[in-house]
């Protein structure tokens, strides 16, 4: 009878056990499991973080970038030279250019340059664009006012932005290769040998 009670105790005691034995894995398995769970959702967060940080770094400064750049030297320059812009930065592809300050001076283009757009001749006085060489790419609708002057004299003038001129426009050799258009409102003296059109 011992022998069978202990049989009987046995299966108990190991029942007990097993069961004292799946409820520690299961509470091991329950203290564990946020530690699990909450590693990779840490993880999915902060990739998540850095991944956003390195689009913010890679855009941002396209972004900021975007802004109207002025022309400020009245004695007349070149492009190239961030002196003679406001802010002090040569103008980039999402710029605004403007060069509209009263004044009678000439601005050469002597570095290629691509920008958003140009806005060129102020209120008095005459502002000359001077492209003798290099290429100037125009990519959003573009005007030169009454008191512009633009001077393509062995340059490029291209770009998607349209070009309409309401002051001179002197074309003596180069080429225009613009797909947005060139309307010539002002008096114009195309002569030489041009490419393009």
């Amino acid at each position: 009878m011992n022998s069978g009670n202990m049989n009987l105790i046995r299966p108990a005691a190991a029942k007990t056990n097993r069961n004292v034995n799946t409820s520690l894995a299961e509470d091991s398995k329950t203290m564990e499991k946020p530690a699990r769970a909450g590693l990779p959702k840490r993880c999915r967060l902060e990739n998540s973080l850095r991944v956003a940080l390195l689009l913010l770094g890679i855009l941002l400064p396209t972004v900021l970038r975007a802004s109207t750049v002025t022309w400020t030297n009245l004695a007349g320059g070149n492009w190239g030279n961030a002196a003679n812009w406001s802010p002090n930065t040569v103008p980039g592809a999402g710029d605004d250019v403007s060069i509209t300050v009263a004044g009678t001076y000439a601005v050469t283009l002597d570095v290629s340059a691509t920008v958003a757009s140009l806005t060129l001749g102020g209120a008095s006085g005459t502002q000359s664009l001077v492209v003798n060489a290099n290429t100037l790419t125009l990519n959003g609708t573009s005007t030169v006012g009454s008191n512009g002057s633009f001077n393509l004299g062995g340059g490029t003038l291209a770009g998607t932005g349209s070009l309409t001129v309401n002051g001179p426009f002197n074309w003596v050799s180069g080429s225009i290769l613009n797909s947005g258009g060139l309307r010539l409102n002002g008096t114009s003296t195309l002569s030489g040998v041009g490419g393009g059109a």
